[in-house]
């Protein structure tokens, strides 16, 4: 899988002014379900992904797995966001895990539920 999304497009940059001067926030592409997940331990990619892609669903997809976070702790406190720092394991491992309990689910019931919606609308997930 690619490294980065395929149906990018750039991101705005906000002039903010405030008593304290002018900041400008950028932002930066996160991924919703991390590319570490698209690949099982062996380096292919995910079953769950190959049959979520044969019903439309592409990971690599700014539209269906993009989020735009602020790329700086600065910005992110002006909006009231979490900031895309680089690595968020806590992040990854709690998408995981919604991962794995839809894999089952998708196993016992024999259809693709729609987890992207179960991840991007959990309020209980961890900020980074």
């Amino acid at each position: 899988m690619a490294d980065n999304f395929n149906s990018f497009f750039p991101l705005p940059t906000i002039k903010w002014t405030s008593p304290a001067g002018v900041v400008f926030l950028t932002f930066a592409e996160h991924h919703n379900i991390m590319q570490s997940l698209f690949l099982d331990q062996f380096g292919n990619v995910h079953p769950m992904f190959l049959e979520l892609a044969q019903a439309g669903f592409d990971v690599r997809s700014f539209a269906a797995n993009g989020t735009p976070l602020p790329s700086t702790q600065a910005a992110a406190d002006i909006i009231g966001s979490a900031y895309h720092g680089g690595n968020h394991r806590a992040l990854t491992d709690w998408v995981n895990g919604e991962l794995r309990i839809t894999e089952r689910l998708v196993r016992v019931t024999g259809t693709v539920a729609d987890f992207s919606y179960r991840i991007v609308n959990n309020r209980n997930f961890p900020d980074r």
